[in-house]
């Protein structure tokens, strides 16, 4: 049981992140996972690489709906920001897309290398043996020796389950992050959720910046900004909730071809942005607001 203990508060430093935690009580409703727009960032290091070892985040967001197999899942994307959140030369990747079974508290997964996988199983009671998920593929069984509940910087408070090798949070993910599982942790690495925002609303904050990019996806009905018409022949028309600092646009190599100051004493909710003399193509418009807060959105030139 002492083993067990240490246990715990090891992984509470690891996790990196300001929890409020009931140590002997646990909330008895089962909490879902977002149903809107979420963000989850992960942290990783690994100071073994010479010569001065590698540290980056990167992100995931929930963002809009597909359909998979008939099933109706939440899409995911993600992007790195050591690499000013490029991946193959582009602001934002697909990663896939997440389900849920909120009756049998299962939650699972689908990308185009995996196909659909069970990530979570919440339906768990203390001493029970953890099935294998896309989080936790060992053969070498997981027993949930601890149960508690965090509380998040909303007030509210989310069941928690303690295994051998990590740590479950209902409607959050694992102390590693969203789909990370602690096997692709080598000697020496670490990676740990140290953001979680659902709705622009903070609810879980570590020691790094919770700064972040947000994808804008027409398809989810984001009343937060428009970007119209998108295909455009000339002139893109951007109109926002929130004033706007700064408007530039970027080729797909992340080349920053063009750049608008809004100026201090002139923010405004609107922004004009001729495409007239670049050639056809895809560009990336990327609007910094007043708060900061910075979105992307691809559009395509045509003739």
């Amino acid at each position: 049981m002492k083993k067990n203990i240490f246990f715990v508060f090891i992984i509470e430093i690891l996790f990196g992140i300001n929890l409020l935690v009931p140590k002997y009580s646990y909330c008895q409703n089962y909490t879902p996972f977002p149903n809107s727009t979420a963000l989850w960032k992960i942290v990783y290091s690994d100071p073994t690489i010479l010569p001065c070892g590698i540290h980056y985040s990167y992100y995931y967001f929930m963002l809009g709906d597909t359909n998979i197999l008939n099933f109706t899942y939440k899409k995911i994307y993600f992007c790195y920001e050591t690499y000013y959140c490029s991946a193959s030369n582009t602001p934002f990747g697909f990663w896939g897309g997440i389900r849920q079974d909120t009756i049998n508290k299962k939650v699972y997964c689908y990308n185009s290398t995996d196909g659909d996988n069970l990530l979570y199983d919440f339906n768990l009671n203390l001493n029970d043996t953890v099935k294998r998920t896309y989080i936790n593929p060992d053969t070498i069984p997981q027993t949930v020796f601890y149960i508690d509940s965090a509380q998040l910087l909303d007030g509210s408070y989310h069941k928690r389950y303690w295994c051998n090798a990590f740590v479950i949070l209902e409607g959050v993910g694992s102390n590693f992050g969203l789909f990370e599982s602690y096997k692709e942790v080598n000697f020496g690495e670490t990676h740990h959720l140290s953001c979680f925002k659902v709705d622009s609303l903070l609810l879980l904050s570590g020691n790094s910046s919770c700064s972040y990019p947000v994808l804008i996806d027409n398809s989810a009905n984001l009343d937060i900004l428009s970007i119209r018409p998108n295909p455009t022949l000339d002139k893109v028309f951007i109109n926002s909730k929130t004033p706007i600092k700064e408007v530039s646009v970027l080729t797909s190599t992340n080349k920053v071809i063009l750049t608008i100051h809004k100026g201090i004493s002139s923010y405004l909710n609107e922004a004009v942005v001729s495409l007239s003399t670049f050639p056809i193509g895809v560009y990336f418009v990327k609007i910094t607001l007043i708060n900061d807060i910075v979105l992307f959105k691809g559009i395509l030139k045509t003739n």
